[in-house]
């Protein structure tokens, strides 16, 4: 979101909280617009409906986090999403391309794990290993 989202976003922020009874203070607003700034309005709309929408935690008003989640995925899912990622870069390139991932998280695991050509060895029996060993070096980063 640019500056100029700013007062949309008030609007859409406080039209939320209304539908859970509650009036939000003005740096309150300001400290949600700031820590959300990184998307992009009409994204923040979709995970306001999704939030809303969740039977599980939209019953609660939302906050930065909770769009965190629907936006990026959780610290389980995050994880989980790179590694197949990671599989399909090995069926498709193999060890000797370069590759060079979206995900700059899921590349220093990659590193650390021994690098691609390293990851791209193993066997099948290793995967399930491989896999969890990623996913818990993943979420250490996040």
């Amino acid at each position: 979101m640019q500056n100029q989202d700013y007062q949309e976003f008030i609007q859409i922020w406080t039209a939320v909280a209304s539908l859970y009874g509650n009036m939000p203070q003005d740096m309150a607003v300001t400290i949600a617009f700031r820590s959300l700034q990184k998307y992009e309005l009409a994204d923040i709309k979709r995970a306001l409906t999704c939030h809303v929408q969740n039977p599980d935690g939209g019953q609660f008003m939302p906050k930065p986090a909770d769009l965190f989640r629907h936006l990026d995925g959780d610290s389980q899912s995050r994880p989980l999403g790179a590694w197949t990622t990671i599989q399909n870069a090995i069926g498709r390139f193999g060890r000797y391309e370069t590759i060079v991932l979206d995900d700059a998280i899921a590349m220093r695991t990659v590193e650390d794990m021994g690098g691609w050509i390293y990851l791209c060895g193993m066997s099948e029996d290793e995967i399930p290993f491989k896999r969890d060993e990623f996913t818990k070096r993943y979420r250490g980063y996040l």
